[in-house]
């Protein structure tokens, strides 16, 4: 329970951290983008186009700097929330695995069981969405879907 709430709070953390770095990182972009207006309408003899060209090249250099930044931010979460997608899928089958344990000869119509297995489809496909390289997600869906039937 606890590395459940552990793994919530850090990828709670690492979006926010990835909103703040993307916004910077656009503020950054528009910097450049005013000083390189400022640069190319002032005179090169005149110390606002020196202080346009100081802030053109320094914010064009952290915006070049923050783009590796930014992808291992992003990655990092990615993989947090794929960990946590793992982790639900495995307590939504082990939930159903235990009620099938308990229960060898009852009917799997029955509404407890029909929201385990509803469960377990929600959790199995949050798996696959944030495990892009498994190929065939229908089959690992359609024997759930067959059994709601």
């Amino acid at each position: 329970m606890k590395e459940k709430k552990d793994l919530a709070q850090r990828i709670g953390h690492y979006a926010r951290y990835l909103k703040t770095l993307v916004f910077i990182r656009r503020l950054l972009g528009i910097t450049s983008v005013a000083a390189g207006v400022v640069m190319i309408v002032m005179p090169v003899h005149s110390s606002v186009f020196w202080i346009g060209f100081n802030a053109f090249c320094f914010s064009l250099i952290l915006f070049v700097i923050s783009r590796p930044l930014v992808g291992a931010v992003r990655s990092v979460l990615e993989g947090a929330e794929a960990l946590q997608a793992l982790c639900e899928d495995c307590d939504a089958g082990d939930a159903l695995y235990k009620w099938r344990e308990e229960h060898l000869l009852a009917d799997w119509s029955e509404p407890e069981v029909q929201t385990l297995l509803r469960n377990q489809i929600e959790s199995k496909e949050r798996f696959l969405d944030t495990h892009p390289f498994i190929k065939d997600r229908e089959s690992y869906l359609a024997r759930f879907h067959a059994l709601l039937r």
